[in-house]
């Protein structure tokens, strides 16, 4: 690459770490129809600047552990916080770290959940969500993980005391099993739907609805995890340098940084619902850059391309939820519901 061609591609470069990402996905459309070699080059390159990030997030909270192990990421088992008592890390996250712990005072096992140190807010930011995150402990619905405090330790952690459940994620049923059964996905985004339908209608957007924040109960009883978590994660976006995490599973308005409602929600349901179908997401790129892209531009194919036996009526919600134009998507969750009650429900 010559010097002239270099400067195009810190120019372009520089240009698109500016931008939001309906920008960047714009001019990334065009540069490949108008440059391909440039738009291989700048995608490249941003991929590096990505997985540099990705290494470099854990840091601050590595810095904190000195020769501690992998299975303590915070270093805080043993600790005592407020008023539970740490044991063991249960697993981490985009987002945070679960510790199993004791609460001292109600005298119950809990999941103890401590945002990671690169997700915490400054003063203000800390006071509107903890607001914000104890008006979501408020709600109760059997399709809702049952939130006990949220509360911020001596040292300034913001955390959150969670009902402990024994179950296994739909993130963790996907990667065994591929994909899940015609019935039983039928049922998973019926209890979905209806744990939406209750937060929407006391007034809250969960915006991170994906696999990994849906717990599946050994009763057959499904909670909906992480309501709240998302709003720290964007009052924490003061940097162009931070990453979007879970993009596979954002509507083309969240993609554009636009106005988000209930409506974003539905969106990621139809997501989830594609994948437990099909064992594949809707709108795959090799980089965030590519899905952004394909979220907001490419057609989609129906979940009955790559599964024959999916029931028309199905097919038709999936796809239903899945309209770039918002329309055209489903309103409400409510809306779901009625249709996923009309479904036939095949015993496998």
């Amino acid at each position: 690459m010559n010097a002239q061609r270099w400067e195009e591609l810190q120019l372009a470069f520089n240009e698109l770490t500016e931008m939001d990402e309906s920008g960047r996905a714009d001019r990334l459309a065009r540069l490949a129809i108008g440059d391909p070699e440039l738009y291989r080059a700048v995608v490249a390159l941003l991929q590096a600047d990505a997985d540099a990030d990705a290494r470099l997030a854990p840091i601050d909270a590595a810095l904190l552990l000195g020769d501690s192990c992998r299975s303590d990421p915070l270093g805080l088992a043993g600790r005592t916080v407020a008023h539970f008592r740490l044991h063991e890390a249960l697993g981490s996250g985009g987002m945070g770290v679960v510790y199993r712990a004791d609460d001292t005072r109600q005298g119950r096992a809990v999941a103890l959940k401590f945002l990671l140190p690169h997700h915490n807010l400054d003063g203000s930011a800390r006071a509107r969500f903890l607001r914000e995150a104890n008006a979501i402990a408020m709600l109760d619905h059997p399709n809702l993980c049952t939130v006990y405090e949220f509360g911020t330790s001596d040292d300034g952690r913001l955390f959150m005391a969670l009902a402990l459940y024994d179950g296994e994620t739909l993130r963790s049923r996907l990667a065994r099993d591929g994909r899940v059964s015609i019935a039983d996905t039928i049922e998973i985004s019926r209890q979905i739907a209806a744990g939406l339908h209750a937060a929407h209608t006391a007034g809250f957007v969960h915006r991170d609805l994906k696999p990994a924040n849906v717990m599946l109960l050994p009763d057959g009883s499904v909670r909906i995890l992480d309501f709240g978590l998302a709003k720290a994660r964007d009052h924490s976006l003061s940097t162009i340098s931070v990453r979007l995490g879970t993009i596979s599973y954002m509507s083309p308005e969240q993609v554009r940084a636009g106005d988000i409602d209930a409506r974003a929600d539905l969106w990621a349901l139809g997501v989830v619902l594609y994948e437990m179908l099909t064992g594949r997401k809707p709108f795959r790129g090799d980089e965030k850059v590519s899905i952004a892209d394909t979220i907001l531009h490419a057609q989609l194919e129906p979940p009955s391309r790559y599964r024959p036996d999916v029931p028309d009526a199905l097919d038709r919600l999936v796809v239903r939820l899945l309209q770039k134009d918002l329309t055209r998507r489903y309103a409400t969750a409510a809306h779901v519901l009625r249709d996923l009650a009309h479904m036939p429900n095949p015993a496998c």
